[in-house]
């Protein structure tokens, strides 16, 4: 510890006294040169240099990031060294903490001050990851002089930390009102914090609580028939706050993101004119006919940044969005029979759709401002669903289509028949408007649609659903497969550049579907829907049958890189409709899953039991367990 002369400074110690004899000593290190002016009023400057201890005097520290848990996770230490030499006069700081790693690690310099510094250094629980526990660290900065000083002086500066490790666990969590409420996405940050968008309903004299703790209350009304709602958890599913905003009619959001630097897109559709800011400003969104699509930004606190909409005379919807390496923001949806000015600024740019509804793409910078917009589409119903980028500037999204189409909103024709087919399509979005790059379709002769989309390492994977017999390689040599009932659920696999790799499917006799798939770091492929009925969850020659307990139920499965199966967990209640909606990935691959559930409905995997009781004919959840099915 240091002060000034003329302070007082008190500080506690615990010492385990060992066996035998023990012998105490202590040692002050003072300012011994008298000061150039009397009475001191700066220490800093009334005392000659020489007075200065060789060491730095003061060591700030604050830990950042995390958390630690007992399957992995890094911090990072930051310290300021005050030494009145300067940081050329002693030694890189370093740190030991012999419960979490061994040996030192040499701390990094970030800004050099002067008369203080700034350095980093990251430690983690990785290669041999520490139980649950505090550690006890030592930070030392050595002063150069120490090496030629005398064997009884110590000249290096000494602090101590702590850093906690936590049990990391699965758990669920769930709200509602008496109506319908939803989790449509879940996205999650740097730090295991879950941001999650949806719908709730009620009325204005209805109190909905947000905060799914016994403890805590997060109260929101609900203006019309449906509106919107993001919420933000942390690591252990504890609410951290909630945003509600929406009009007298209906408003949702299907999809959302968080980067890098905490910003927070999602997305949707509006109908009718309310106030988009949550907060105390003001941001009037109006629908131009029936529903809208719009596209908003809000930071991690919660609080407004900017909304976005289009639409025309009848309805629009963006259903999902993607963010590329270059912070390019793509939404994609679709829109019917109309025009459309896709400019949300004071431009014009107009979209006619050829049918009953057409398919969107639509970019815009980070902060919000518009870039482009192309649309594609036959004479009946065609759609996007799901989108996801790569690192190359390249977008993939998937939906259905009718008809002939032409994916090619460019001069150049790339037409592609079907009869409510499913499609995977890439376009390249560096190019102002975007470009066309490829698209395979999929499917037989009844519906067929691709539902989800995720790129990982070089390929593309479809998630979906198919009726009867559907071709999954279209445009190749061909891949049937054959349902087991009324629909069944399917992945399938492209190269970046379009090349079917390969298809899988299961179901049962019941209707099976898809609504959203994530490939983790090992490359194992998790989806996520609804069943009905009793349904093999195991594509392979196994049988893994898992039979709802109702009407449809919640499904989870896991697949490897080869699509063999891993596990599966099933959960509903035995009344109403349950369904997986979102899935996304926090550190160490945990698994992080949104989507809507009724009745009574037990969510842990396993033998054990965490069961949730709906308020109302459908609640919101979100359920965090670990990469292999267990809490």
């Amino acid at each position: 510890m240091a002060f000034y002369a003329g302070e007082t400074a008190d500080r506690i110690f615990e010492i385990d006294m060992p066996d035998g004899e023990f012998r105490f000593g202590y040692a002050v290190d003072a300012s011994w040169c008298p000061p150039t002016v009397k009475p001191v009023i700066d220490p800093m400057s009334d005392f000659p240099p020489e007075a200065n201890c060789p060491e730095p005097w003061k060591i700030d520290i604050s830990v950042v990031g995390g958390p630690l848990t007992d399957k992995g996770g890094s911090v990072t230490v930051w310290i300021d060294v005050y030494d009145n030499g300067g940081m050329s006069s002693h030694n890189k700081p370093i740190i030991e903490c012999p419960g979490l790693f061994a040996g030192t690690k040499e701390f990094s310099m970030d800004t050099d001050f002067g008369t203080y510094s700034y350095w980093s250094v990251v430690v983690d629980n990785y290669s041999s990851p520490a139980s649950a526990g505090t550690y006890k660290c030592l930070i030392s900065v050595e002063d150069k002089q120490n090496a030629t000083a005398p064997s009884h002086l110590d000249l290096t500066a000494y602090a101590v930390i702590d850093i906690t490790v936590i049990e990391e666990t699965g758990w669920a969590m769930t709200w509602g009102y008496t109506d319908w409420d939803i989790s449509y996405m879940v996205d999650v940050d740097y730090y295991d914090n879950s941001y999650v968008c949806g719908s709730f309903q009620g009325t204005p004299a209805d109190n909905i609580d947000f905060d799914p703790s016994a403890s805590g209350e997060d109260f929101h009304q609900s203006n019309g028939l449906d509106d919107i709602f993001i919420s933000k958890f942390d690591l252990h599913g504890n609410h951290q706050w909630t945003r509600t905003m929406g009009g007298t009619s209906a408003d949702i959001a299907l999809d959302i993101f968080v980067t890098d630097h905490q910003d927070i897109y999602f997305c949707g559709s509006f109908q009718d004119s309310f106030d988009f800011d949550p907060g105390s400003g003001t941001a009037i969104v109006t629908s131009n006919g029936g529903l809208d699509a719009y596209v908003a930004c809000f930071g991690n606190d919660g609080t407004f940044k900017w909304v976005k909409t289009w639409g025309g005379t009848g309805d629009e919807a963006a259903n999902a969005l993607g963010y590329d390496y270059m912070n390019t923001l793509v939404v994609v949806g679709g829109f019917f029979h109309d025009t459309v000015d896709f400019d949300p600024g004071p431009g014009n740019d107009y979209h006619s759709s050829a049918g009953f509804s057409d398919c969107f793409l639509s970019t815009f910078s980070s902060g919000g401002n518009w870039q482009n917009a192309i649309t594609w589409g036959g004479s009946f119903i065609d759609t996007v669903h799901a989108i996801d980028t790569d690192d190359s500037g390249n977008a993939y999204v998937t939906g259905y289509f009718n008809d002939l189409i032409d994916f090619d909103p460019g001069t150049a024709v790339e037409t592609r028949f079907g009869i409510w087919d499913g499609f995977i399509a890439s376009y390249n979005i560096i190019t102002i408007p975007a470009s066309y790059c490829w698209c395979k379709t999929f499917g037989g002769l009844f519906m067929d649609e691709g539902t989800a989309v995720d790129y990982a390492f070089g390929l593309v994977y479809v998630g979906g659903y198919f009726q009867d017999t559907a071709n999954f390689d279209i445009q190749g040599i061909g891949d049937n497969h054959i349902s087991e009932g009324a629909s069944d659920s399917c992945i399938l696999c492209f190269t970046n550049n379009g090349n079917y790799q390969s298809g899988v499917s299961w179901g049962g006799p019941g209707n099976e579907t898809i609504l959203d798939i994530a490939i983790d770091s090992s490359i194992n492929a998790y989806a996520g829907g609804y069943f009905e009925g009793t349904s093999d969850f195991d594509p392979g020659p196994g049988v893994v049958n898992h039979t709802s307990n109702g009407l449809l139920d919640s499904f989870l499965v896991s697949l490897d890189s080869l699509f063999q199966y891993r596990w599966s967990e099933s959960f509903g209640g035995v009344s109403g409709d349950d369904s997986v909606l979102g899935i996304n990935f926090g550190t160490f691959d945990a698994v992080y899953v949104a989507g809507g559930f009724s009745d009574t409905t037990d969510f842990m995997p396993g033998t054990g039991t965490d069961e949730h009781t709906s308020n109302g004919s459908v609640d919101a959840f979100l359920m965090r367990m670990f990469e292999d099915g267990t809490w």
